[in-house]
């Protein structure tokens, strides 16, 4: 190819229609030395601009790779969070649920508790209330053996008018009460 090019040059100057002085000189010379160090460095530029550009891609592919992971992850972690989100939504409306029941249920706790401590207080009052009733009779007629006892035993003994009286007066009652039986 640089031959053809050398002798379509050759031509152009003789026909006079390319005209060869200092500055075409430089120009040529220019070109040409582009040209060989094209040739001969070519190959070298050529590997090292694949290398950058092999580089870059690896590192772009690397970037992407660990882009996407960071993104799957961002996504991941944002799906995670949206779920705790709902999820803690869902325990404060279940809390708010059993407070709400706790809260109404309270007063009828309370009730039953109340209704359940004076049910047992009247209970144990009404056991104390039958024991006394049954006590009662037994210590008035003690109180009355006692009395009786002690009253015939003054009258026995002491001879005071009071008590054989009132002796006199019992036995007369007695004999009515006999007599309005019979």
């Amino acid at each position: 190819m640089f031959n053809i090019t050398i002798i379509i040059l050759i031509i152009l100057i003789f026909q006079k229609i390319f005209l060869l002085n200092e500055e075409t000189l430089i120009l040529f010379c220019f070109i040409s030395f582009i040209w060989i160090g094209l040739k001969q460095v070519g190959n070298l530029i050529y590997d090292n601009l694949e290398e950058q550009s092999n580089k870059i891609e690896n590192l772009l592919k690397k970037s992407l790779k660990q882009t996407s992971i960071s993104l799957k992850k961002y996504i991941s972690l944002k799906l995670k969070l949206n779920l705790l989100i709902s999820s803690f939504k869902k325990l404060g409306d279940h809390f708010y649920k059993l407070i709400t029941l706790t809260i109404n249920k309270i007063p009828l706790y309370q009730k039953q508790q109340l209704t359940l401590i004076y049910l047992k207080r009247l209970l144990f009052i009404r056991r104390i209330e039958q024991q006394v009733s049954k006590l009662i009779p037994l210590l008035i007629s003690s109180r009355l053996v006692n009395i009786t006892d002690l009253k015939y035993f003054y009258t026995i003994n002491f001879k005071i008018n009071y008590f054989s009286c009132l002796q006199k007066i019992s036995i007369r009652e007695y004999i009515k009460l006999v007599l309005i039986k019979i």
